[in-house]
């Protein structure tokens, strides 16, 4: 999923760009930009996320359906 530094992103719609500590930086989940990012141009893995799925899963929920 696309992760940009918070102080990059224009806050909007908190449900929808959720944010999370990776390494002790501040990111945000690029949720609108998921199907426009080519594959190839994510880095490798930087983190894992799984304990953050119900934020992912409101992200996406957010996304498709708009609630």
């Amino acid at each position: 999923m696309p992760l940009v530094r918070s102080e990059l992103v224009k806050r909007g719609v908190g449900r929808l760009q959720p944010e999370f500590n990776v390494a002790g930086e501040r990111v945000v989940m690029e949720t609108a930009s998921l199907g426009a990012v080519p594959a190839q141009r994510l880095g490798p893995p930087i983190a894992d996320l799984r304990g953050k799925r119900t934020e992912i899963t409101a992200a996406l929920d957010c996304l498709l359906t708009g609630i």
